[in-house]
């Protein structure tokens, strides 16, 4: 995934959680996987590289407006 944001050039930034308190605090109910865009939660789904490509192309590709 870090490689399609690179070929887009859009930072991207993973974070692991690793204790039970940063899991209890984190922006979303389901800490396995978090995808957001801006601050804006777009997915929990883990993806595929091809799905997050699809993903990513779709918001790149038309205005995309925080809440």
């Amino acid at each position: 995934m870090k490689n399609i944001a690179e070929k887009w050039g859009i930072p991207f930034h993973t974070y692991q959680l690793m204790t039970k308190d940063e899991a209890q605090n984190a922006p979303i109910i389901w800490t396995t996987f978090g995808l957001f865009c801006n601050g804006q939660f777009i997915s929990y789904e883990i993806m595929s590289a091809n799905k997050f490509e699809k993903v990513f192309n779709y918001i790149m590709n038309r205005e995309f407006i925080p809440f």
